[in-house]
């Protein structure tokens, strides 16, 4: 089953990474496969009646697939490393010098509903123009996103497949998430599903981002005044 289409500036890595493992696993499995059965034929009772200890031949085999699997390892270990580092690892400074000015939303998951906080016009929080949507996140195109992630009851999981995301939502701990959306010429909107069991309706546990270009976002957050949700 193919994965869904990224609209993310950091998912390749992830996708890459998935795809050097499959190819790898499968590579190492058919050639592990295939020492074996020919080990079968060759080593069969009928053709070899009486043991023998003369497998220097085979011995030089398998020790080549043992390098074989050990320098595919190898390159697992280091792309994805890198692209662990580069999606991880980066502090909020590191990610506005390179994406530049960040918008930031204060996401709260509760059973069974997720509520996003935007700090309105002036980009700070705890002021007049904040407001709350509930279950939908309207981010701009091509423009740095920090989600900060907590829990008001139970554990939670914010998974956006389109972004390639998936984090835990903790009571009593803030999360940090950051995403580069593209893709605003699409009208269907892409969605966020808890994907951690958080009671019986855990199912319905769902929200919806709607990726939009920088005018229309700011026009949008401009006639934004009224409350909607509950944080």
């Amino acid at each position: 089953m193919p994965l869904m289409p990224d609209i993310s500036t950091h998912g390749f890595w992830i996708d890459w990474s998935l795809a050097i493992i499959t190819v790898v696993t499968i590579l190492v499995a058919i050639l592990s496969f295939a020492l074996i059965a020919i080990a079968m034929v060759n080593f069969r009772q009928r053709k070899n009646p009486t043991a023998t200890r003369h497998m220097s031949g085979w011995i030089t085999r398998f020790i080549i697939l043992d390098i074989i699997m050990i320098v595919f390892d190898i390159v697992i270990s280091v792309y994805s490393t890198i692209g662990w580092a580069e999606i991880m690892v980066r502090g909020e400074e590191s990610l506005i010098r390179k994406h530049g000015e960040a918008v930031h939303v204060n996401v709260v998951a509760r059973q069974f509903f997720w509520a996003f906080n935007y700090p309105g016009l002036d980009a700070t929080f705890g002021t007049a123009d904040d407001f709350t949507l509930a279950n939908q996140l309207v981010v701009p195109e091509n423009k740095l996103v920090l989600l900060a992630l907590t829990a008001g009851d139970t554990i939670h999981s914010f998974a956006a497949p389109h972004l390639r995301i998936k984090y835990d939502v903790i009571p009593g701990r803030e999360t940090r998430v950051w995403f580069v959306a593209k893709d605003a010429a699409r009208e269907d909107p892409y969605p966020v599903m808890c994907t951690e069991l958080c009671g019986l309706g855990h199912f319905q546990m769902l929200a919806t981002i709607n990726v939009v270009n920088q005018e229309d976002y700011t026009r949008w957050l401009e006639t934004r005044t009224l409350t909607v949700g509950a944080p």
